[in-house]
This record gives C-alpha cells, structure tokens and sequence, in this order.
C-alpha cells in the first residue's frame, strides 16, 4: 500500500488525527480501519493471487510483457542495454 492512500485510510476513523500512532489506537479504531481495508480492496494473498494470474495470462496470450516475464528479464524497461545483467541471472548460472 503507497503511502498516501495509507494516511488517508488513517485518518477516517480517527478524524483529524493522522500523526496518532497504532500503539494508541483503541480496539474500536482498529475494528474501524480493519473493515475500511476489506471494503477496498485485496490484500496480502488475495493480492498476490491476482497478480499472479495477471501475469500468467500475459504469458498465455503470448504479449511482449508475458514473454519478458517468462524469460526472467525486466519487463517495464524498454531499453534493457542498460542493466548489466539481465534480471535473476545470478541465480540462475550458480550451481
């Protein structure tokens, strides 16, 4: 989670008292938080789950970024030239 959506799921139970720290926080302010993150969205497995099938239907449609997933390169970088080696070739090579 980035920081600013962080602050700003801090700040709605708590109304205006964003620097409070999560020792403090009563049992009420954290049941309040905890069903905010549910409602927005996915986290931790559930998130990693659909990253991962995004990732596999990329390679299975055979799009550039699927193939750079399933080479091990870097998929963003658009002139690779750049990195010295290509991404996780050091485990790779290792006996």
């Amino acid at each position: 989670m980035h920081r600013p959506h962080a602050q700003q799921i801090a700040v709605l139970p708590r109304r205006r008292q964003p620097d409070k720290k999560v020792a403090d926080l009563t049992e009420d302010e954290v049941n309040r938080i905890r069903l905010i993150l549910e409602a927005e969205g996915s986290v931790e497995g559930d998130l990693r789950k659909e990253i991962s099938m995004n990732i596999k239907r990329l390679i299975e449609m055979g799009a550039y970024r699927g193939l750079r997933h399933r080479r091990g390169l870097p998929v963003r970088a658009s002139e690779p030239h750049q990195r010295a080696h290509p991404q996780g070739s050091a485990a790779r090579h290792r006996g």
